[in-house]
């Protein structure tokens, strides 16, 4: 079985701060599963780091992060 994920993310923000929404596409194999998000008000830094953080709950646990800004939160 296939352990990789792919996990590609977005997070936006008009005015930062201001109404705020982040995005993740996560790909596992053959299963491709989009999920999304928004707030009244927030800024782009925390919409990027929540997109990832909400993609990372849907991997098993113990997954680890290539990316060093999820790795060092």
């Amino acid at each position: 079985m296939n352990k990789q994920f792919f996990i590609f993310t977005d997070g936006s923000a008009i005015g930062n701060p201001g109404p705020a929404g982040w995005a993740a596409i996560v790909i596992h194999g053959t299963r491709r599963q989009e999920i999304a998000g928004s707030v009244p008000w927030s800024t782009v830094s925390e919409m990027e780091l929540r997109a990832a953080v909400e993609a990372l709950r849907l991997t098993p646990s113990g997954a680890r992060s290539s990316c060093a800004r999820t790795r060092n939160c």
